[in-house]
């Protein structure tokens, strides 16, 4: 006998109802898990940021979780759930990649399925290629000609700029992502071995087109970028960064709320900590190791700091990134958040800061009293004033919130105010500690500071070990903190 299944009064709304409901849940952006380093002292680093990131908040994690539970519910939700999880997503376009080209074409085209398809794309990950693309006579073209590599990047270009500018294509997307691989390291391996002229000889003209093409890109007119609230630069050269700083204008700026730059060319002095042979008061025993061309005519020194400049002019910003090669002096950072707001997460590899601009960083407030940061990644960070055990000292007063902390070879400026408290060790490209240092007090809050943060995110069993950050707590009894 054939039976009605009777609708519950939830089940008779019209599908639209449904939909309407779902969508006043948060909807982060899902953009690709790219990858992430197995290893502490791995330079290469590719997407640690994002995995910084993930560890701030885990907003996405817990609407996709909400939405999976949803569609248990009933029927009509489980559709309705459905369709909200596929509505929005990040598209992956490799820029040197066979297809690429024919593959946004046909985003283009008017098919209903691409259209839905393209309506759904909120986010665009463009990965540039390994540093052998960019040598002359090395490029995809099949006949090895130096100027395939830079025709790609045009017909790229062209294609996808077109695509933008379909109606409303380029608004809804909310973030963009470009990257490399690794960094680019000189072949030497410094120290005194033979191949201190084996450095990298790169196609300029091809690297020189590649910035064109992406200010032509992060300047399209006609409100393309104008939900753009993530942006993610991994470029060549510092000099990349600064030329495309001048074309983001202040609008776009102030509307992102996470930020990331950082560059790749880690060839001559002071690019990597894999050239080092001894480590001084006098020198770093890597003065020899050779320059790309690249950095002949850009040097990562001298365009390094226009990163500052960008930061400083995204008042918004809830998460911030920066990543060198060459240390990337951070004199000229001036970043004021906006009132009531300020950094949730901060990422810093390879950059030299005073301790006031840190504590800037840190706060939401001129007083550096007030605190939103909840995670900080601090790798080789090179600190000019004051001394770590005050950084460690403010973040176990003044941050409350902070419940992820990865400290790595955090160290003092030869030429700074507080060089007297720099501890030199032979092996600094391998040695692994959170602080080097000569004072005791630096170690004891340090230790103080990690202890503190594991605690708060329950203990070691729930506390993230992808980079090691456990590897220096202590045994830690979540029953002992009773503080009156």
């Amino acid at each position: 006998m054939k039976t009605e299944t009777s609708l519950s009064p939830f089940e008779s709304l019209p599908p639209e109802l449904h939909d309407e409901i779902l969508s006043h849940l948060a909807t982060p952006l899902q953009t690709p898990k790219q990858i992430s380093t197995d290893h502490r002292w791995n330079d290469s680093r590719a997407d640690t940021y994002a995995l910084v990131r993930r560890m701030t908040a885990n907003e996405s994690h817990g609407y996709e979780s909400t939405l999976y539970a949803m569609r248990l519910v009933c029927r009509t939700l489980l559709r309705a759930a459905t369709r909200a999880l596929c509505r929005r997503f990040a598209i992956v376009l490799p820029i040197f990649e066979d297809g690429v080209v024919d593959f946004i074409s046909s985003l283009s085209s008017p098919s209903p399925s691409s259209s839905y398809f393209v309506d759904a794309v909120r986010g665009v990950c463009i990965p540039l290629s390994s540093r052998e693309m960019y040598f002359p006579r090395r490029t995809l073209s099949t006949e090895g000609d130096a100027n395939g590599g830079l025709d790609r990047i045009r017909d790229f270009m062209v294609a996808f700029q077109g695509l933008l500018a379909r109606k409303g294509v380029g608004e809804r997307v909310e973030c963009l992502n470009v990257t490399l691989p690794y960094v680019w390291e000189s072949d030497s391996s410094g120290g005194g071995h033979d191949g201190y002229d084996k450095v990298p000889v790169f196609d300029v003209n091809m690297l020189d087109g590649l910035r064109v093409y992406f200010a032509d890109l992060l300047g399209m007119p006609g409100g393309v970028w104008a939900n753009l609230t993530d942006l993610r630069l991994a470029m060549p050269a510092a000099v990349d960064c600064s030329v495309l700083g001048v074309v983001l204008g202040d609008e776009m700026l102030g509307r992102l709320r996470h930020l990331y730059l950082r560059y790749m060319d880690a060839t001559g002095p002071g690019g990597s900590k894999a050239y080092l042979s001894c480590f001084d008061e006098n020198t770093d025993g890597d003065e020899r190791v050779g320059m790309s061309n690249l950095q002949k005519e850009y040097p990562n020194r001298t365009y390094g700091p226009d990163l500052c400049k960008i930061v400083n002019r995204c008042p918004n910003l809830e998460s911030l990134g920066l990543a060198g090669t060459q240390h990337i002096d951070c004199t000229l950072l001036d970043f004021k958040p906006r009132r009531g707001g300020g950094l949730r997460m901060l990422y810093l590899d390879r950059v030299k800061i005073t301790f006031e601009k840190l504590i800037e960083l840190f706060s939401t407030d001129e007083g550096g009293v007030a605190s939103e940061l909840r995670s900080l990644w601090m790798h080789d960070v090179e600190l000019q004033t004051g001394t770590w055990g005050d950084v460690f000292q403010h973040l176990i007063k003044n941050c409350p919130e902070l419940s992820y902390f990865c400290p790595d070879s955090l160290v003092y400026d030869r030429n700074g105010e507080s060089s007297d408290l720099k501890e030199y060790h032979y092996r600094a490209w391998e040695d692994i500690q959170p602080v080097f240092t000569a004072d005791y007090r630096d170690v004891e809050l340090v230790q103080e500071l990690i202890n503190k943060v594991v605690k708060q995110a329950g203990g070691l069993d729930n506390y993230p070990d992808d980079h090691l950050e456990s590897m220096w707590a202590d045994d830690i009894d979540l029953n002992d903190d009773e503080e009156e």
